[in-house]
């Protein structure tokens, strides 16, 4: 009988520090997950027009309305690509502020191919840009700035 209650007297309390453990982590302490989109710092990221003008990316934003950008590589999946630039066409219809930026590094590839498409502005952020300020887990992604806040994001996938 000692063995017994030797045992439960050492099983009922280590369960307790378990559940009480399990508790606090899953429940009290907030988890710091970056998440899968993410701008870090707004302020530090300049972009380029189709003209060679660097630009600071706050200058372009609307200061009262949300901003929908559309980030994406040319080598993405070019139906996302499309249907990125399509969503970007209706949300201006809908009277918001609307752009499109490719990570790239040659603005003449960028020039040359925006030219096929039906949708402006078009910009550049440069990679070394983007792997420094923005966390992304895929792209293409729309997703929409106000106040220098991410407010909403959208992946696009085929």
């Amino acid at each position: 009988m000692k063995r017994s209650d030797l045992f439960f007297n050492i099983a009922i309390p280590v369960l307790f520090v378990g559940i009480v453990t399990l508790v606090v982590y899953k429940f009290i302490i907030k988890e710091q997950n970056p998440g899968l989109f993410a701008v870090k710092e707004l302020s530090n990221i300049s972009v380029v027009d189709l003209n060679n003008n660097k630009l600071a990316l706050t200058d372009l934003l609307d200061k009262e309305n949300e901003t929908y950008c559309f980030l994406f590589e040319l080598t993405n999946c070019y139906s996302c690509i499309l249907e990125g630039l399509e969503d970007l066409k209706k949300i201006r219809k809908a009277g918001s502020f609307c752009i499109a930026i490719v990570v790239h590094d040659l603005i003449e590839e960028v020039q040359g191919w925006s030219n096929t498409q039906d949708f402006s502005p078009f910009f550049m952020i440069k990679k070394i840009d983007f792997y420094r300020n923005i966390q992304s887990s895929t792209m293409p992604v729309l997703f929409s700035l106000k106040g220098g806040e991410v407010k909403r994001f959208r992946f696009i996938t085929p």
